[in-house]
C-alpha cells in the first residue's frame, strides 16, 4: 500500500477544471444574452415575434 503522508497534491488539474467550467459558463451566458453570436438562432430573441402582443402589426390593428 503506498504511503500518502507528505505527498504534495496536484492542484493544477483542479484549477484547470474550474477555469474550463467558468469559461464555458461565461461563453454560454454571452451567447444566450446576444453579446456574441457564434451559434446562429441561439439565445433570447431581441426582435418582436409576429405572435407577440407588442408586435407592430397588432398595434396597427388595435389603433
Amino acid at each position: 500500500m503506498p504511503r500518502l503522508v507528505g505527498k504534495r497534491s496536484n492542484k493544477g488539474v483542479i484549477y484547470a477544471g474550474v477555469l474550463f467550467v467558468l469559461a464555458i459558463a461565461t461563453f454560454g451566458t454571452l451567447e444566450y444574452t446576444g453579446a456574441i453570436d457564434v451559434i446562429p438562432n441561439f439565445g433570447k430573441s431581441t426582435k418582436p415575434d409576429s405572435l407577440s402582443p407588442t408586435s407592430t402589426t397588432e398595434r396597427q390593428v388595435i389603433r
